[in-house]
């Protein structure tokens, strides 16, 4: 006969599970304390190409001088809509390799 574990004790089914399905139970989870973004394909792709482009516009700022509060709050704002570019269009599926 079995002996049925008692609770705080793994039982065998629980050491059988495979390193896929405690990565799935681990993700559910997850998902259920903090479900996941989605934004839109045309979001996504305007956030990757923006993040990917934006640094171009850095270098007349900088060549320019930031010698003024103007252009250093020019300089931050550009830094920070590059930010926010970069988190918006991470999950872009168009930038990786098939």
């Amino acid at each position: 006969m079995r002996d049925i574990p008692s609770r705080g004790q793994r039982s065998e089914a629980d050491d059988n599970l495979d390193l896929g399905a405690r990565r799935l139970v681990r993700r559910s989870r997850l998902d259920a304390v903090a479900p996941p973004m989605h934004l839109s394909r045309p979001v996504t792709a305007a956030g990757f190409w923006l993040g990917t482009l934006l640094p171009i516009a850095y270098l007349p700022v900088i060549l320019a001088g930031i010698d003024s509060m103007s252009r250093f709050s020019l300089f931050v704002v550009l830094l920070l809509i590059h930010a926010l570019a970069l988190v918006v269009g991470h999950d872009y599926s168009g930038s990786r390799s098939r």
